[in-house]
């Protein structure tokens, strides 16, 4: 089927097909063969060893030079999309998103099947803050490739897009997807973790992160991730020697720190708080959220909290906010108005107004007793 569309004049889709066949079976000579006899593989036998010369310099770390090498590659093959593909990732790694989007666009634009590319513009995607774009791309990379790698690594993207959308149960599968292909993924674990954790389910979160730290015991993240969650449960002792153990491991991430002084704060300790809130400012000057807690601790006032740490503190508690009404603290006003209502027959209503209506919890009562339903909060 690939050559034939190679004699149909359409090389990508024969690369596309090609490409399959050597993610399945990498020592298919002929179809290696055929690859490079299209118009935007490689024509000289150089093209191999200059990406394996790009593949090296970017897979040790050594991002300028690598980032060089890519602008000659893509500008000495214009039309191959490997090249174009890889300076993209190379733009990520040193988050220039933006950069990356229009590199990697340039990939799938020459190789409309190229799964990998389109997976790594789903992650551009993402760190620019195109949620909905990146949700599309990492599906379009999981309908043109079913391999395990590919599978798993776009599974992964996709659930942190959809985490950060609220939408937590279908971010909750996708990692679950990626973790039943690639178990000990530590990265992607912490991430179903995290997801957990802002859900509202915080001892599904422990059980993740403690399996991430049995695949990985010295994964710093998962350490500091661990001591979060654990102090949402009140595990305050627990969470604070797993947490301290994170900052061992990576004493210069500033997260770290920020968590510590939230602990010693809530325990009461300004002294300690007020030395771990620092140490955070001094490692990310701009932490408006450290800055804050900063002046609580050291009883500085200020005429209102910054606006941006309003804004992450309704954003981030918004997505466990019915669950922690609900299921903690066992509110049920909604549901005894709705067995109030049954009680005096009153079953259906041509339309219905809830004043006060809040996340919508009166009107999943409701819904299946009105036509029409409207909510002022």
């Amino acid at each position: 089927m690939a050559a034939g569309y190679a004699r149909e004049g359409n090389p990508e889709k024969a690369a596309g097909l090609y490409r399959q066949v050597l993610r399945m079976q990498p020592d298919n000579a002929e179809a290696q063969r055929a690859l490079d006899s299209l118009p935007f593989a490689a024509k000289k036998d150089g093209f191999s060893s200059d990406m394996h010369k790009l593949l090296g310099l970017y897979g040790s770390g050594r991002l300028d030079e690598a980032k060089h090498e890519a602008e000659r590659m893509t500008g000495l093959y214009p039309s191959q999309p490997m090249p174009h593909n890889l300076k993209g990732a190379i733009f990520m790694a040193q988050g220039q998103a933006e950069q990356a989007i229009d590199c990697i666009k340039t990939a799938v634009r020459l190789a409309p099947e190229y799964a990998e590319a389109w997976a790594n513009l789903g992650s551009a995607q993402f760190d620019a803050g195109y949620e909905d774009e990146a949700v599309g791309s990492f599906r379009k990379a999981l309908e043109l490739d079913q391999s395990p790698a590919l599978v798993a690594s776009a599974n992964r993207g996709l659930g942190k897009v959809l985490a950060t959308q609220g939408k937590f149960s279908d971010a909750r599968n996708a990692f679950e997807k990626a973790l039943s292909l690639q178990p000990e993924d530590t990265v992607t674990r912490i991430a179903l973790g995290m997801a957990l954790r802002e859900r509202g389910w915080l001892k599904e979160s422990v059980d993740e992160l403690e399996k991430a730290l049995e695949f990985d015991p010295e994964s710093s993240l998962a350490h500091l991730e661990l001591g979060l969650s654990l102090r949402r449960l009140s595990r305050d002792e627990e969470g604070l020697e797993i947490l301290q153990r994170g900052i061992e491991l990576d004493p210069e991430n500033a997260t770290g720190h920020l968590y510590l002084g939230h602990f010693y704060l809530k325990m009461g300790d300004k002294e300690m708080g007020a030395k771990a809130l620092r140490r955070c400012l001094e490692l990310d000057p701009g932490s408006v959220e450290a800055q804050h807690f900063l002046n609580a601790a050291e009883g500085i006032q200020t005429a209102s909290a910054p606006a941006e740490f309003v804004e992450k503190e309704f954003d981030d508690y918004s997505a466990r906010f019915d669950q922690q009404l609900v299921g903690t603290l066992k509110y049920r006003g909604p549901a005894v108005l709705a067995e109030m209502l049954h009680e005096y027959g009153a079953n259906e209503f041509a339309s219905a107004v809830d004043l006060g209506c809040g996340t919508g919890l009166m009107g999943k009562e409701l819904g299946e007793k009105t036509g029409y339903l409207l909510g002022v909060d």
